[in-house]
């Protein structure tokens, strides 16, 4: 069994020790293969054109030279690296004057690997660079750290109300989450979210400390300065923070702005992981995971960064991979990080559990546009072709039932109007437009 990236921050200094002395050991020798290496690309062959990127599917390929205008560069950017630079740290011309020399640790495998820039990466880079003081590698696939999925989230985030007549508190988001989940969700985890959770948005996201480490979002605020907060689906009581409905834009630019201009995190941009790299310790016998390959995207370099303090996994979720799909196209939600995790041994659970929202627009020849259930929270409708509202017919929430439910809502009605629609089909029949 893979020892994954689940170390502790905290972990012993004997243990960061041998994971230091294993990654000194790959450092010293090539850990990619020179007939074919962990992205699939055999050399000699027109690597251009290879349709199998490291297990990748064609999709994911093509992303690869996808150039896209959408997320614009974080302002106020402290350095960057090319991923050959990353493998043994930054030099000191690739740091600008702003940069604190403490940013440059002594030993270049001394720290944490971030796979994934979206906001639970520059989380965790945040957490362990200025909590824990950990020197941070912070990869991302595209040119700039923003070009994430969590940049196109609309409808907002879960905070708290303070008002004591909403009756939110722990105990109220806990049952909503319960209920939501169908029974399913693990009570410790559910019950984590619920205490720390509107605390770590406080931290993160609305550290309003003058030089603060984390960032400030602009998020809504009514004419008396409070948080504005909005209803969704499956919550009992307006919760929810937001900014227009772009609230992943505006959250997104905060945070990463925050990660990259930490000085003990280093972002390396273009960086495409193939693969985890694992070692057998000489001593113990364990499977360690001490690093990843990466692959420029651009160039199609390749090298091998090691990291005595392990490896954390955050590049998206896997909804890219269907057919049908809001995700916008190139390295984001195509499950690299559960691929990986697979390919190095570690064991996957709960991969059916797929985040979706259940109504987008459709337009024939038109890329699928998401319609956030912040629209149903504020009181939108799911009607037919002829106008009648059907939600209820399947939940007594309505259009504020579970995602799941409403989904299957929606494909219940679809058979309806493909009847409708059929010669002889008698007329008068629904559709699954929303209006």
């Amino acid at each position: 069994m893979l020892t994954t990236s689940r170390l502790s921050l905290e972990a012993s200094a004997s243990l960061r020790r041998r994971l230091s002395d294993v990654a000194a050991a790959s450092a010293a020798r090539p850990l990619l293969s020179t007939e074919v290496d962990s992205s699939g690309i055999t050399p000699g062959t027109p690597r251009r054109t290879q349709r199998n990127f490291g297990g990748l599917s064609s999709r994911a390929a093509r992303g690869l030279g996808v150039e896209r205008s959408g997320p614009p560069p974080v302002l106020g950017r402290r350095r960057g690296l090319s991923a050959s630079a990353a493998a043994t740290g930054p030099s000191s011309s690739s740091s600008s004057s702003s940069s604190s020399s403490s940013a440059i640790p002594s030993d270049p495998h001394d720290r944490l690997l971030v796979v994934g820039s979206g906001v639970a990466g520059c989380s965790a880079a945040l957490i362990a660079a200025e909590r824990y003081g950990v020197p941070v590698t912070l990869l991302f696939a595209g040119s700039v750290p923003t070009d994430c999925n969590s940049y196109w989230a609309q409808g907002g985030i879960i905070y708290r109300n303070p008002d004591p007549s909403s009756g939110d508190g722990p105990e109220s988001l806990s049952a909503d989450v319960h209920r939501a989940g169908a029974g399913l969700c693990v009570d410790e985890a559910v019950r984590k979210v619920a205490r720390e959770g509107p605390d770590r948005v406080k931290e993160l996201l609305l550290d309003d400390s003058p030089d603060g480490p984390f960032a400030n979002v602009p998020f809504d605020r009514e004419d008396c300065g409070s948080l504005s907060l909005c209803l969704e689906a499956s919550h009992s009581a307006p919760r929810i923070i937001h900014w227009a409905d772009h609230t992943g834009k505006a959250i997104t630019e905060g945070i990463t702005r925050a990660a990259v201009n930490h000085p003990l995190v280093t972002p390396v941009a273009e960086a495409v992981v193939t693969d985890l790299a694992v070692e057998v310790h000489p001593t113990t016998g364990e499977r360690v995971c001490v690093g990843a390959h990466v692959m420029n995207r651009r160039t199609l370099s390749r090298t091998s960064l090691a990291a005595s303090r392990g490896v954390v996994l955050a590049s998206g979720g896997l909804g890219g991979i269907y057919e049908h799909s809001t995700n916008p196209a190139g390295f984001n939600a195509l499950g690299s990080s559960a691929a990986l995790a697979r390919r190095a041994g570690a064991r996957n659970e709960d991969l059916e559990y797929v985040q979706f929202h259940p109504t987008s627009l459709y337009i024939p020849g038109e890329a699928r546009f998401l319609l956030t259930e912040a629209l149903r929270g504020e009181g939108a409708i799911l009607r037919d072709a002829g106008g009648r509202a059907f939600a209820r017919d399947y939940h007594p929430d309505g259009e504020l039932a579970p995602r799941d439910v409403v989904a299957r809502a929606v494909v219940g009605e679809i058979p309806k109007a493909a009847a409708s629609r059929a010669p002889g089909g008698g007329g008068g029949g629904t559709s699954s437009r929303l209006r």
